[in-house]
């Protein structure tokens, strides 16, 4: 039996619906939204641009009210403030005070939070970060969307929460910046925090996840340890010359005929290999919408 104090989220049958004056209707953003995080994972909330991943945060957070269904942190009820100052979160887009410096910043949602030591926790945080430090005491007008993004990185993870809640953390991210929040994703989590990400990027969560959610048009679509959802059979096996296109074959047989035809045309095989099975081979079977590998 699952011990209650080991479910830190719970989404019960969330829905929202909004109205939109420029289409004259209303708009379904979340159809039955159901999942839950169990403490000491890392959570991929995984779907396409407009499947509903914000509106799932934000009613999380207590930062937009469901039209119905119901939402807990920590086994209390969506919104608490309590439960709100054990949780890191950064919004997809973070925006800050213009004038301000990312020190300040990050110092200030210390102080918000209650911590004794600010600059230590400031300086701490920016360096996990990954923010240069000729960066620290820039305007926030002056820094890069990555860069943004990292102060917002700092911000959230400044007084070591006990949950992370982070919405496309690697937006606007280059492949290095990407790496470097991946790494303190995964520091986070060795370090005992339970994380909630969003994204659509799929290798990103394949690389960090070890729960799957996947969301499509405001509906889960599949809920599953990241291992089980892999897990089955191959993709097919994928045989390689040393000139020539490859050839992928669906099971042995079709291996064996595909190789003999090969060896009766002179063609030399370099190698032969069994590609697993992906996140993007499941979203693209479950989903309406295929996303970016």
């Amino acid at each position: 039996m699952t011990d209650p104090r080991d479910v830190l989220v719970v989404a019960e049958d969330l829905t929202k619906v909004f109205f939109s004056p420029f289409l004259r209707r209303r708009v379904e953003a979340l159809r039955g939204v159901s999942f839950t995080v169990r403490k000491g994972s890392v959570t991929g909330f995984l779907g396409a641009n407009g499947a509903g991943k914000t509106t799932t945060m934000k009613v999380l957070l207590g930062l937009l009210a469901p039209t119905s269904g119901r939402a807990s942190l920590f086994g209390v009820p969506v919104p608490n403030r309590k439960a709100r100052e054990r949780i890191g979160f950064m919004p997809e887009s973070p925006s800050f005070p213009p004038n301000q410096s990312a020190r300040e910043v990050v110092a200030f949602a210390a102080t918000i939070q209650g911590s004794k030591f600010v600059g230590r926790q400031t300086e701490k945080a920016l360096t996990r970060s990954g923010l240069e430090v000729a960066a620290w005491d820039r305007p926030t007008a002056s820094l890069s969307k990555g860069q943004g993004q990292r102060v917002g990185l700092a911000a959230a993870i400044v007084e070591e929460p006990e949950l992370l809640i982070l919405d496309e953390p690697m937006s606007g991210l280059d492949p290095i910046g990407r790496a470097e929040v991946r790494s303190l994703i995964a520091s986070e989590h060795q370090k005992g925090c339970t994380v909630l990400f969003s994204t659509h990027v799929l290798s990103d969560a394949e690389d960090l996840c070890t729960h799957v959610c996947m969301i499509d048009q405001g509906r889960v679509v599949v809920d599953s340890p990241l291992e089980a959802l892999l897990a089955g059979d191959h993709r097919g096996i994928r045989v390689h010359y040393a000139s020539g296109p490859d050839d992928l074959f669906t099971n042995d047989e079709a291996l064996d005929e595909g190789l003999l035809t090969a060896v009766v045309a002179g063609r030399l095989v370099r190698e032969v290999t069994r590609e697993k099975k992906c996140l993007q081979d499941v979203f693209t079977h479950y989903a309406s919408h295929p996303v970016h590998s």
